[in-house]
């Protein structure tokens, strides 16, 4: 046997696994399309979805934490009520598991300094309202651009000193 660390999921099989539930997400919103015939086949759906990521988290031997597995909980949950169930909640769950997963992969990776940048990146989430979902928010909103939209003058507060090049020489 090697001594050699395996990661749990290689790419491949990262990109399997997002492929799957987005196929899975596509087919629920058409058959909740499909004149609401595809209510019971989608609860049937889900359980099955539910099982098969844990079973596949499992069998790769992938350490989830228990907001992870609270996040497949709830992806389930969410997708037993009637109007959430066209939200890709299956896709988000994955990407939440996925970022979640790499972000202390890089950790272990860099030693102290990951550790540090990871600590830092959680507080900065925490302190912009936490989580994947309000980063994401703040990215489309615009939110986290903040240095162009510094860095005109009718931005600066009116007790400061513009220092910044005229091109008045």
């Amino acid at each position: 046997m090697s001594s050699k660390k395996t990661e749990p999921i290689s790419n491949l099989g990262w990109f399997f696994l997002f492929s799957f539930v987005v196929v899975v997400d596509i087919a629920q919103i058409v058959l909740d399309l499909a004149f609401g015939a595809g209510v019971l086949v989608n609860r049937i759906i889900d359980v099955g979805v539910a099982f098969a990521l844990l079973l596949i988290f499992h069998l790769k031997d992938v350490p989830l934490t228990q907001a992870q597995y609270m996040s497949i909980g709830s992806a389930f949950i969410g997708e037993q009520i009637p109007v959430l169930d066209a939200l890709p909640m299956w896709t988000f769950d994955i990407f939440y598991i996925f970022v979640n997963l790499k972000k202390e992969e890089i950790s272990e990776k860099m030693g102290i300094v990951g550790k540090i940048a990871v600590t830092a990146v959680d507080t900065v989430q925490k302190a912009r309202g936490g989580g994947v979902a309000s980063v994401e928010a703040g990215a489309a909103s615009g939110v986290g651009n903040t240095v162009a939209s510094a860095a005109t003058a009718e931005h600066l507060p009116t007790n400061t000193i513009d220092l910044r090049p005229s091109g008045k020489a």
